[in-house]
């Protein structure tokens, strides 16, 4: 089901995107030393947003995952889907309060189903690409999203294969844990975790999980 416009919102903030909006989302703005929180969504592709991650290509078509999301967001929606893609899901971090669609985009993520695993295959924030952009909290909220998913559809756990040393760091301090899983060393944030992780970025970002 597609989620309306927010009547809060006027014209000119209105969807850019035809994503389904799956929950209301905080991000952070350091202005003048000043801590400025701002609404999002976390929004999942659909395929009629192809000519939006299209557009995307310019600038999150150049960083290593975000590279990869993109190239695979456009091939799998924009034709018949393969019983083995069913299973591959793309999400971004929706900004609304921007003119420019391309510049909405705060984070990409790319997420399949593996048995009762939710496994977040690629993830890219803008600050990651752009040091510019001082909008904190995409990559964090790209996790929020998924934990409702996951709960939803009664799934255990997030998983995935951490890229280094510096993301396990990130991860941990969100909650996950460390696994060996087959071959690889993943990291793992449990379904019984989900309810303390949501209510510790909640009260982060200054918003409520609707």
């Amino acid at each position: 089901m597609k989620i309306g416009n927010n009547q809060n919102f006027n014209t000119q903030y209105r969807p850019a995107f035809s994503g389904q909006r799956i929950c209301s989302v905080g991000l952070k703005r350091v202005l003048n030393g000043v801590n400025q929180y701002m609404s999002a969504y976390f929004t999942r592709l659909t395929k009629e947003d192809i000519d939006l991650v299209d557009s995307a290509r310019s600038t999150w078509g150049v960083a290593n995952y975000s590279s990869l999301i993109v190239a695979d967001c456009l091939r799998i929606l924009s034709k018949p889907i393969t019983s083995k893609e069913k299973c591959k899901s793309f999400f971004m971090i929706e900004e609304p309060y921007f003119l420019n669609p391309v510049d909405k985009i705060k984070a990409l993520a790319e997420t399949q189903i593996e048995e009762d695993s939710l496994v977040l295959s690629f993830l890219q924030s803008a600050t990651s690409i752009n040091p510019k952009d001082k909008v904190s909290g995409a990559g964090t909220a790209i996790i929020y999203g998924l934990t409702k998913i996951a709960r939803k559809m009664g799934l255990n756990e997030i998983r995935l294969t951490s890229a280094n040393y510096t993301t396990d760091e990130w991860y941990n301090k969100l909650g996950f844990s460390s696994d060996i899983y087959g071959n690889s060393f993943d990291m793992i944030l449990s379904s019984r975790d989900f309810n303390r992780f949501q209510k510790i970025v909640e009260n982060k970002y200054k918003f409520k999980g609707e």
